[in-house]
């Protein structure tokens, strides 16, 4: 089973540590997990990256400024279908926004969101609505 994880990565916490861990446990387990990494170039983060080439994870990373960048859905889509995930599993509002639409276009199977520690910035009605509308 191939498993994709899509996350906005700023630096190295908590959500980032997660993710981390539940794919080499997943990989532990046989199953071919995977990170499409949603970065601003502005903010280097090549701590993450050692720590991800470290630990052997195949990645991709795909530029994601704090505006939105309609790009990023097309690049996931071609990636989504380049690597064929059984599932894509998303942590995070932006990879929510950009990752589940493009699964539902790439045709993936399955999606899954986890939502970490966002109840504060989830209670906006806006924010309600549309990922109500993503999931």
């Amino acid at each position: 089973m191939r498993i994709l994880h899509v996350i906005k990565i700023g630096g190295l916490a908590g959500a980032e540590k997660h993710v981390l861990e539940l794919v080499d446990a997943l990989r532990t387990q046989g199953l071919d997990a995977r990170i499409c990494v949603l970065a601003d170039p502005a903010v280097p983060i090549d701590d993450v990256y050692e720590e991800i080439r470290r630990r052997g994870i195949p990645f991709e990373t795909f530029p994601a400024r704090k505006r939105l960048n309609w790009a990023v859905r097309r690049h996931l889509i071609d990636e989504f279908r380049r690597v064929r995930p059984d599932i894509v599993h998303t942590h995070l509002i932006h990879a929510d926004f950009y990752a589940v639409p493009a699964a539902r276009r790439a045709e993936v199977p399955a999606v899954v969101s986890t939502r970490h520690d966002q109840l504060g910035f989830r209670r906006r009605w806006s924010l309600r609505a549309l990922n109500r509308w993503l999931l």
